[in-house]
C-alpha cells in the first residue's frame, strides 16, 4: 500500500517537544502565549533585526500554518526560531496535515 508520507522528504516537526532554546528564553513564564509574541515583535521592530525576524517567523508559523484556539504557541515551534535556516529542512506539509487531523473532533 502506498503512503504519501514515504513520498515526502524532510524531518517531522515535534510540536510537543519541550525545547530549552534561545528563542523560548525571550519569553517569561512556562507557556508561550501568542500575545507575548506579538508584543515582542513590536518591541524588536526597531532594535534587533535578527531577533525580530526569528520572532516574526515564529508568529507567522503559529498563525498561518499551525493555528489553534488556545492562544498558546506550540513548544516545538520555538526550536525553529533559534535557526530560521532550518525551516526548509522540516516537512511542513505533513505537519500541517497532522495538525489539522489532530484538531478535528473524534466522531
Amino acid at each position: 500500500m502506498f503512503s504519501f508520507r514515504t513520498a515526502i522528504v524532510g524531518q517531522n516537526i515535534n510540536f510537543k517537544e519541550d525545547n530549552e532554546c534561545n528563542t523560548r528564553k525571550m519569553f517569561p513564564g512556562p507557556v508561550g502565549w501568542l500575545d507575548d509574541i506579538v508584543h515582542k515583535v513590536y518591541e524588536l521592530c526597531c532594535t534587533d533585526a535578527e531577533d525580530f525576524c526569528k520572532i516574526y517567523i515564529l508568529l507567522a508559523l503559529n498563525e498561518f500554518h499551525f493555528p489553534n484556539t488556545s492562544c498558546i504557541v506550540s513548544s516545538g515551534l520555538f526550536k525553529l526560531g533559534d535557526d530560521p535556516g532550518m525551516v526548509d529542512k522540516y516537512n511542513s506539509g505533513v505537519a500541517v496535515y497532522d495538525n489539522l487531523v489532530e484538531s478535528l473532533p473524534n466522531v
